[in-house]
This record gives C-alpha cells, sequence and structure tokens, in this order.
C-alpha cells in the first residue's frame, strides 16, 4: 500500500522538478531575448507606415497654432 503511494510522491516530485527547471530555462531566454531587442537601434525612416492612423484629439479646425 505504502509503496504506491511513495511512487506517485516521487513522480509528482520529478514533474515538479523538471517544470522548475524548465521556467527557469524559460525566463532566462527570455531575458536574453529582451536584452537583444533593447539593444537594436529602431531604423531612422521618413516614411509613414500604413498600418499606423494618426487621430488627434480635436479637429484642426479647433486647434491653435
Amino acid at each position: 500500500m505504502f509503496s504506491n503511494v511513495s511512487l506517485v510522491v516521487q513522480v509528482l516530485s520529478v514533474i515538479i522538478v523538471i517544470t522548475t527547471i524548465l521556467t527557469l530555462v524559460v525566463a532566462v531566454f527570455s531575458y536574453v531575448a529582451f536584452k537583444v531587442q533593447q539593444r537594436r537601434r529602431p531604423v531612422e525612416s521618413d516614411e509613414i507606415p500604413d498600418f499606423f492612423v494618426r487621430h488627434d484629439a480635436a479637429p484642426s479646425s479647433l486647434q491653435s497654432n
């Protein structure tokens, strides 16, 4: 009877250890990817992207110069 319980405890402990290790690996990979992304310089461009539409808070006739 106790051998089944001990087997379940062993299996659950292995699952917890593997999950913890994989979580740490994913966290380190995410941190490295974030640092690589932050190190890249944005490309300077005078073009207006097609997928951004600028909306002003007030109509242009109400804005003061």
